[in-house]
């Protein structure tokens, strides 16, 4: 641990990350006994160092950055000047992003001079730095003490305290609607806490690209977080974060609840990037933003069917509600009649009865939290979770008229996630991975979630599918943007890794190199990877290139037929993939009896003749490989609508013909358009499969490219640019 003689002071940085000791066994944690003499406390310190040599003279004091000099800040200081002292010691803390560490070198002047202070001085020093420390939740971890010319020179490590992330309420909510109904203005303005200025004055704390800005228009998925302390107030809105962009950890750091917020393309051409980002990242809710001017448009009813599919929660917020007269209820025709529309496709079959409730007042919100709780209550842990009650709220970005309802709302609704409420921390560890981005000294950082059990620092675990399954270590791991070493079920999370030459499984891919520069490039990581943990799981990981998936198919205009290539979504999975074979559902029910009652002779003979049970497959119907609990088969449902077998669905639900292209404000009640199906939706010419409009069967799908990770049970959306249809996984195979 010693630095070499002539090291300057400010070398210990590299050392910190020894963390020798901890600041509690010291007495800096505080205490009644802590700092009752200078050189019991420094003998008692573990972390330690000290260095015989002395340096007179360092650099002068910078602004901007990590280190801070102070001659001594002892022995007795003010209140108010001991805040003061906080504040910039926050500041110093800030100022390394979000590893939140500063550097203080006492007995220093801000020129540099390593004058040095006596023992007593330095005593009071350190108790006041300590008192300093715990106002703004950080902890010292090393000390190295030099002479200094008159005295003693100490240099302190401090870090910001590792909240305890798992304590932290989190929930994601995805926000869709059509391109120009103002969602990433909404979510300016909550974040922000300022109104926008008619012009996209708020938009532009949200987008992230250039062209974004340039353009106005979204074409990524960008995440915003928005934290509410145990009042329900935002933190995001404070006077210390409003006078620049607050860092993630701040805002964690001081909320009891943090809400992620997607904000997802509205335009057609990025049809394709909102879909993924609904599916990846599995929200709480849905908040689909309505124009109050321009209603329900095409891409507001293709994003309304892709939430009602994969069953999510809804929350609808009609925005530019900014008339003189919109208080006053039916006092703006437009506003009303878009309302009207909203309540009137919410309400039918095709969209699952489903109950609007205008949230107008500040009493009625703690009503609907109360209706989604009991309703989420009353629901078995494999149920589907597309609640029949849906939040709605009339908000201007502009005047502010509504936006504190919302808020409110916001601070008290219950998460609905099913892998948050109901996935052990015990189980198999997933982690879904959901984007790939490259983060200058980093690396190759990679983002996603937590679907099962939990990971932490150097876990060695399999990354895959690639060619094969390789071996890497957990380097770091950041939970909201707050370091942490652990992370669980249900948190969305970045890390680092690093390739391993080996991992305790045989099927490892044992090929890269861990010591080239630019080994994680070699791993090829991407969307839709998972990491799994070989000492959780028993035999290899299935990479999936087939799968069985019964389908309903939503809206095309000739049906499908064996040869079809659609793009396949499935929880962060994107990839296109071939129709080899279309099975009625019956027939396919046939097969699989046929199938086990094979395999059930099959086993009776191995045992018979003392050749032991044969082996099970990993693509067995009735016992996929990897299941994650909580993820077992729920009802056939297409866009919200549960289907028996041989039941239609309204045609064109989830499309833009969820509302008639002839008449906007009238639902499509009729599905006459199926033909002359079978009562499967399945019809037979020359001997070919065609999947009609509203019919429903088993497709055997064959992925294009490369294998995929995915088990029965898995939800699928498939589209051909708008979306198609809905299904779930009922087998797989390699």
């Amino acid at each position: 641990m010693d630095l070499e003689a002539n090291a300057p002071l400010g070398e210990l940085g590299k050392v910190v990350e020894a963390r020798v000791g901890s600041a509690s066994e010291a007495g800096f944690g505080g205490g009644e006994n802590a700092f009752c003499a200078p050189a019991q406390v420094l003998s008692a310190f573990p972390g330690l160092v000290t260095i015989e040599n002395c340096v007179p003279r360092l650099p002068a004091e910078k602004e901007e950055g990590v280190i801070e000099y102070k001659l001594q800040l002892g022995p007795e200081l003010p209140e108010d000047r001991l805040t003061h002292l906080a504040t910039q010691m926050n500041w110093r803390l800030n100022e390394a992003g979000d590893e939140q560490r500063a550097i203080y070198m006492l007995g220093v002047s801000d020129d540099g001079s390593a004058t040095g202070i006596s023992d007593e001085e330095l005593k009071g020093s350190l108790d006041n730095l300590r008192r300093m420390a715990e106002m703004v939740d950080a902890t010292i971890d090393l000390i190295t003490v030099r002479p200094g010319v008159h005295g003693k020179t100490c240099e302190v490590a401090l870090s910001r305290n590792e909240k305890s992330l798992i304590s932290v309420e989190s929930l994601r909510m995805g926000v869709v609607g059509e391109e120009g109904s103002g969602k990433s203005t909404l979510i300016g303005v909550l974040s922000s806490g300022t109104l926008d200025n008619a012009r996209g004055l708020a938009r532009m704390k949200v987008l992230r690209h250039n062209h974004e800005v340039e353009s106005g228009r979204t074409s990524s998925i960008s995440a915003t977080l928005l934290g509410f302390d145990s009042s329900g107030q935002v933190v995001n809105h404070r006077k210390s974060l409003l006078t620049r962009k607050p860092l993630q950890a701040e805002i964690v750091r001081d909320s009891d609840r943090v809400l992620t917020v997607f904000d997802c393309a509205g335009h057609e051409k990025y049809l394709k990037t909102t879909v993924f980002g609904i599916s990846a990242s599995e929200p709480d809710f849905i908040l689909l933003v309505i124009d109050a001017n321009r209603g329900i448009q095409k891409m507001t009813r293709e994003h309304l069917g892709v939430a009602l599919a994969l069953q999510l929660p809804l929350v609808v917020v009609i925005t530019k509600c900014d008339s003189p007269t919109t208080e006053e209820k039916g006092a703006n025709p437009r506003l009303g009649r878009t309302w009207a529309q909203v309540q009137r496709i919410l309400k039918s079959r095709a969209a699952g009865n489903r109950e609007t409730r205008l949230v107008d007042k500040y009493e009625e919100v703690d009503a609907v939290c109360d209706a989604l709780r009991a309703e989420l209550a009353s629901r078995d842990r494999d149920e589907v979770l597309g609640l029949t009650t849906v939040p709605c709220f009339h908000v201007s970005n502009v005047t502010g008229f509504g936006l504190g309802i919302l808020r409110s709302f916001l601070s008290k609704a219950p998460s609905t996630r099913r892998d948050k409420t109901f996935a052990l921390e015990d189980a198999p560890l997933e982690v879904r991975l959901e984007d790939v981005f490259h983060v200058e000294g980093e690396g190759t950082v990679l983002s996603g979630s937590v679907r099962a059990g939990a990971v932490e620092v150097n876990d060695k675990l399999l990354l895959g599918p690639l060619d094969g399954w390789a071996g890497v270590s957990v380097r770091s791991i950041h939970v909201n943007g707050v370091p942490s070493r652990r992370a669980v079920a249900g948190q969305a999370l970045t890390m680092t890794l690093r390739p391993l030459t080996g991992v305790a499984n045989k099927h490892v891919n044992t090929t890269f190199n861990p010591n080239t520069p630019r080994a994680m490039k070699r791993l090829r990581a991407r969307k839709g990877l998972v990491l799994l943990d070989p000492r959780r799981r028993e035999g290899v990981p299935f990479a999936v290139r087939e799968f069985d998936a019964e389908v309903v198919l939503l809206h095309h205009p000739n049906g499908i037929v064996s040869g079809y290539e659609p793009v396949i979504h499935a929880q962060s999975v994107r990839q296109s993939a071939r129709v080899i074979e279309i099975i009625p559902a019956d027939v396919y029910e046939k097969r699989k009896r046929s199938n086990s009652e094979d395999s059930t002779n099959d086993v009776a003979a191995a045992e018979s003749s003392g050749e032991g049970p044969a082996p099970v497959l990993a693509s067995s119907c009735d016992a996929p490989a990897f299941q994650t609990p909580g993820m077992g088969h729920g009802a056939e449902v297409a866009h919200g609508v549960e289907v028996e077998h041989g039941a239609e669905v309204e045609h064109g639900a989830g499309d833009a013909n969820i509302v008639t292209d002839s008449d906007e404000d009238t639902l499509a009640e009729d599905a006459g358009d199926s033909g002359s199906a079978d009562p499967a939706g399945v019809e037979f010419d020359d001997d070919e499969e065609v999947i009609l409009p509203g019919g429903r069967a088993i497709c055997r799908f064959r992925f294009l490219y490369r294998p995929e990770f995915v088990y029965p049970g898995t939800k699928i959306l498939f589209r051909e640019g708008c979306t198609r249809g809905v299904g779930s996984i009922v087998d797989v195979r390699s």
